[in-house]
Formats: C-alpha cells, sequence, structure tokens
C-alpha cells in the first residue's frame, strides 16, 4: 500500500476515534446546548466552514449542503493524514549520510 494513502487512511480513522471518544465523554457529562457540541464543531462545523459561507451564498439545496458538509471534512482529514504520509516515507527513505 501506498505511503500517502495508508497515511491518508490512518488520518480519517484517527479523527474517527477522536470523534467518538470526545462524544461519549460529552455525553456521560451531560453536555448539551443549542449550539452543538465541542466535538461536532472541532470536527465537522470548523473544517467545513468555508462551504457553509459558499453554500449560503450560492443557494444551494440544504439536503445537498448537509451530505458535503459531512464529506468534506473527511476528504480534508484525509488529505492531511496523506500528507504526512507522503512526508513520512520520504524521510524513511532517505539514505543515511557517511
Amino acid at each position: 500500500m501506498k505511503a500517502w494513502l495508508k497515511g491518508g487512511l490512518i488520518g480519517v480513522s484517527i479523527v474517527f476515534i477522536l470523534f467518538i471518544l470526545m462524544f461519549l465523554i460529552e455525553m456521560s457529562m451531560g453536555i448539551k446546548s443549542d449550539m452543538g457540541t465541542p466535538s461536532i464543531w472541532i470536527f465537522f462545523v470548523i473544517p467545513a466552514l468555508p462551504l457553509i459561507l459558499l453554500t449560503s451564498f450560492l443557494k444551494i439545496p440544504t439536503v445537498i449542503s448537509n451530505i458535503l458538509m459531512i464529506i468534506i471534512p473527511i476528504f480534508e482529514f484525509f488529505i492531511i493524514g496523506a500528507i504526512v504520509g507522503l512526508i513520512i516515507s520520504k524521510i524513511k527513505s532517505r539514505k543515511p549520510a557517511k
């Protein structure tokens, strides 16, 4: 498996695990608000903020906007993980200086 692909999958997996853990902790502590929980804001709203602003100006239907609000952050975390995986593979493949 290519290093960038492995890094991207690991990045998305880590984000999902962190999201589930934060969500469970918030539910056990009874954190509720009208604005949503902090885990929703950290993992979905903030990464999709440009999309939210764009859809408000372009009048995109709500269903498409909601689907994109889930897909775009996952794609962003995949790209971040892929870049990290690519950098790590380049560092590992570098021959040591003598």
